[in-house]
């Protein structure tokens, strides 16, 4: 590849492979050199290095340990220099002087036996000096960076490379954590996206229509409601993204020999979704690329397997991923691994629907298996109690094969089930060691522990297991203090700190790309004061279960709200968590690893305080827990709590469930504790937008907030409290409102409407 001239003025050799580096794949097409895939580095032009400079070699463990007899040989400027004879060994080759000082292009060839440099003539192998081909990098599992001079290929499987690895700055952005041997094996529960869904959302386009997301809703901040949508409310939460352009994709296509002319949308579709090859592809790659070992797509929420659209729902999307993934690795193409998860309650039958597909041959090239039994694994639940013993001896028995191993997966689980061996695809924070006693409180301090369960390892099975989501909800995510939302990816985060120092042997991965969501309306005896964040409060009485917009699910596929923030966190977490397998480490201390940028805070949290003097009563508001403590204390005010439906939630605020008085209203809340969004690409596209002060004043009527630093001559500032987001979204999704009454008391409520038609400032929007 040359890149001479396109660059103006010529810059430093080092800055100009800096910048200009290439991976690519190549086939050397020599007799001499079988099997001869590459991993080329192309120079575009001489660069010196001084001696002594060295490679660091390693191979992917998953072909070495398939392959144990392969060799590897490196070349530069298309000369072998050395071999290596196993490829699961780190190798590290010094180059000599004469080639440190003029190197042009590096090859480390992957070989079908071991080589040696004089048992052969390998002076003839030639390397393309043109354009090469470029099959996905990943399907060489190989890693490298730069560390000054030294061109490093390989996983850190020593502390004296990963010491390398933590110095090697951005290029460790390349690192793919597959290839690092002793990692936890890496699940993706999933959604399967529906025909239905997606084709609703084609049709839109085809007609050139807006496909309407509820984060558009929130985003409009009032001028778009969820009933105007009428029935595509909820269809499409945030718009997915494919190579960086808008994608509605789904996993039906007819059986071969379907009667056409019987279809219908909700049964059995009319066109099949299109581009269901091309965009499996992608998928596989990208979660591959990603460090995803296993698949196991949701098919829980119905029951039997003869409801009329158990099969557009469930059983045929399983079913076409399953053919596209097994194609795929026909060709050679690696691809994760495939289980399925299906209820286990007494008098279901969605399983009888999945062994069929899981016996098809297509399916088997991709089950998921028990390294001991080589058994298919199979996921259950009875949501939180047992499955049926009956239920699960039909499922392992496959008819009669005895070839299924179950394993149960729930959420919100206690430790005695944790203890049994039951897995979960999300499990919130622990707040204390009692069960069920949760938290949706996730700090961003360096001591900050959010202690979620650890799932034991049972008989055969796959071992421990741990889930890592981007948030979570106690009841519908929607809800105010019912989820903590994605919170930059500091929830994330916070779990991946969890499987850092428990070191489970499975972590799993919720919710890829779950778009489609409710709504749920709630009859009025269940309401409570604050619903549906980010609505107008004629409509937050309508709910969302799993996912609401793009930042309060656990999703972390791209789409065009949000951008690709969280694929990319979650890429560097799992190459760190790979790292720290390799290292022994249990903290994320990878310098530049975008997982491990938590040096600054994010947020600031604000107490909601009311004083005891009922007819002009103080709203006093503090980020400062040991003054909002102090003042207690001294008998001046009563601290105004956070409330959402389920029993627990937030431990940092004082907490009381099912509130239905104004008051809640009233209560805490999360600001930006910074004057700027971070730096680009450190952050969701939502966060980065503008930022408001919020000021703490004090004057003769009492205390009051303003984005007036001079609190509009009304009385003194005595501090930012933080910083609320000029616009609204999912992640600062309730309006924060100053109410003033005519005795100049001033309250703020947050997501409602002043009392009384007192007067109202807009200060912005918070968490």
């Amino acid at each position: 590849t040359d890149f001479s001239g396109s660059c103006g003025e010529r810059p430093t050799p080092m800055a100009l492979f800096l910048s200009w580096l290439c991976l690519a794949a190549a086939e050397v097409g020599d007799q001499d050199l079988p099997g001869g895939d590459s991993l080329i580095v192309i120079v575009p032009a001489t660069v010196t290095f001084r001696p002594p400079s060295s490679i660091l070699v390693a191979v992917a463990a998953s072909h070495c340990e398939a392959q144990p007899n392969d060799g590897v040989t490196v070349l530069v400027n298309a000369r072998v220099i050395a071999s290596c004879a196993d490829p699961c060994a780190l190798c590290r080759v010094t180059l000599p002087r004469g080639v440190a000082g003029n190197v042009q292009s590096l090859s480390v060839a992957l070989y079908a036996a071991p080589l040696s440099s004089g048992s052969r003539n390998h002076s003839r192998a030639h390397l393309p000096d043109t354009a090469l081909p470029t099959p996905p990098v990943e399907r060489y599992r190989l890693l490298g960076f730069v560390e000054g001079t030294q061109i490093h290929v390989g996983p850190p499987e020593s502390k004296e490379s990963l010491e390398l690895f933590k110095k090697s700055g951005a290029l460790v952005q390349t690192v793919a954590a597959t290839a690092i041997k002793g990692r936890p094996r890496i699940l993706l529960y999933n959604t399967v996206e529906t025909a239905p869904q997606a084709q609703a959302a084609q049709q839109r386009v085809a007609q050139r229509q807006a496909v309407p997301t509820v984060e558009e809703v929130v985003r409009s901040d009032g001028n778009l409601t969820c009933s105007e949508l009428g029935g595509f409310c909820g269809v499409y939460h945030a718009t997915p993204t494919l190579n960086g352009r808008p994608s509605y994709y789904c996993w039906w296509r007819a059986r071969p020999g379907s009667n056409r002319s019987e279809c219908t949308p909700l049964t059995h579709p009319c066109t099949d979704c299109p581009n269901i090859t091309s965009n499996a592809a992608t998928l596989a790659a990208l979660w591959h690329s990603t460090g995803i070992d296993a698949v196991v797509p949701d098919t829980t929420n119905l029951a039997r397997w003869d409801q009329p659209n158990a099969d557009v729902i469930n059983i045929r999307p399983v079913e076409v991923l399953a053919e596209e993934l097994a194609a795929l690795r026909g060709q050679g193409i690696a691809t994760p691994d495939m289980a399925v998860w299906t209820s286990a309650a007494p008098g279901t039958t969605m399983y009888r629907g999945m062994l069929r597909v899981i016996n098809q041959p297509s399916f088997g090239k991709v089950q998921l298996r028990e390294p001991s039994s080589a058994k298919a694994v199979y996921f259950v639940h009875n949501g939180g109690q047992a499955p049926d013993p009956k239920v699960v001896a039909a499922i392992e028995a496959n008819g009669g094969g005895s070839n299924v191993s179950t394993i149960t997966m729930w959420a919100n689980i206690s430790p005695e089930q944790a203890a049994n061996g039951t897995w979960t695809f999300f499990q919130p924070c622990q707040r204390t060691s009692e069960p069920l006693d949760f938290t949706l409180t996730v700090l961003n301090d360096g001591e900050y522990r959010c202690n979620h369960l650890k799932s034991a390892a049972s008989a055969g099975g796959l071992g421990s297991q741990m889930s890592a989501a981007m948030s979570w909800q106690n009841s519908q995510t929607s809800f105010a203090w019912a989820s903590p939302s994605k919170m930059m990816g500091l929830t994330f985060q916070a779990m991946i700190d969890d499987a850092l120092r428990e070191r489970p042997e499975n972590i799993m991965l919720p919710s890829f790309d779950e778009w489609g969501a409710g709504p749920i309306p709630t009859a009025p005896s269940t309401w409570v004061a604050q619903g549906a964040v980010g609505f107008t409060p004629p409509e937050q009485h309508v709910q969302f279960c799993d996912t609401f917009g793009a930042e309060r699910s656990r999703t972390w596929a791209p789409t065009e709200e949000a951008g690709d923030f969280y694929l990319r966190l979650t890429q560097s977490c799992l190459r760190v968590v790979a790292l720290a397998a390799a290292s022994g480490a249990t903290t994320c201390d990878v310098a530049d690893e975008l997982c491990c940028d938590r040096k600054v805070p994010q947020f600031t949290r604000v107490f909601s305080l009311q004083s005891f003097n009922t007819s002009k009563p103080d709203y006093f508001v503090t980020n400062n827990a040991e003054e909002a403590k102090r003042v207690q204390q001294l008998g001046e005010y009563t601290e105004i709590c956070a409330s959402s439906p389920g029993p627990y939630s937030t431990d940092y605020f004082c907490y009381t469930p099912g509130l239905r008085t104004f008051a809640a209203r009233m209560g805490p809340f999360i600001l930006y504790s910074l004057p700027e969004p971070p730096a680009t690409g450190r952050a969701s596209l939502l966060h980065m937008g503008p930022r408001s002060p919020v000021h703490r004043c004090a004057g003769g009527d009492g205390h009051f907030m303003s984005a007036d630093p001079n609190c509009e001559a009304r009385g003194k500032s005595e501090g930012i409290l933080g910083y609320a987001s000029v616009k609204r979204h999912t992640g600062m999704p309730r309006k924060l409102r100053r109410c003033r009454r005519p005795d100049g008391v001033c309250y703020h409520t947050l997501d409602a409407y002043c009392l009384n038609g007192d007067a109202v400032t807009t200060l912005g929007h918070v968490l």
